[in-house]
């Protein structure tokens, strides 16, 4: 089959089923509404309000506590791992960091030292993620949560071997990526 007939055939689809799916099959074609595991929409279950969409905006709240409240996220992936049964989403995060790498660890009043320990502010890309299972009542169950996945970089950067996208795809051989924003 030519790479046109299949292009072709992949924007003809209207549904992919995760739990019987076909490697011919390219499930960001049929998003939003025409994805579906265990008979649920996926989109629904996950962004639209539901029950699934609260645990993961709650256990993702938890990675800006990791940053005192200074994390930013933007959600940019859904993929889905067939082999494991888990969902993986992915952010790209921007925090504003202290670094304390350059304190003088070693002086202090006591010694004679007058050297301050000043607060360096930085910049710090990473990619949170979460590990989920999707329930067949719409609720999900939590399996990790992270607040880097990606070697500090966004998630689809190519630096550094790569963000999280190429760190999921190392660590799931049957990833399936279903929303790539």
């Amino acid at each position: 089959m030519k790479v046109s007939e299949l292009l072709n055939e992949a924007q003809e689809q209207t549904t992919v089923d995760l739990e019987n799916f076909d490697k011919k099959s390219i499930p960001h074609t049929a998003w939003p509404d025409g994805v579906t595991y265990k008979g649920l929409n996926v989109f629904k279950e996950i962004y639209d309000g539901g029950e699934a969409e609260k645990q993961i905006n709650k256990a993702m709240s938890y990675m800006k506590e990791h940053f005192d409240g200074k994390l930013d996220m933007q959600e940019s992936y859904l993929g889905f791992s067939p082999s494991r049964d888990l969902f993986i989403q992915g952010y790209d995060g921007w925090a504003t960091i202290t670094d304390t790498n350059n304190w003088d660890h070693d002086s202090s009043e006591d010694e004679g030292g007058d050297e301050e320990n000043e607060d360096e502010e930085q910049d710090y890309n990473c990619s949170p993620y979460i590990l989920f299972k999707l329930k067949e009542d719409g609720s999900i169950k939590v399996v990790e949560a992270h607040d880097d996945y990606g070697n500090e970089q966004t998630w689809y950067s190519s630096k550094h071997g790569g963000g999280g996208l190429k760190t999921a795809h190392r660590n799931f051989s049957d990833l399936i990526d279903i929303r790539l924003d």
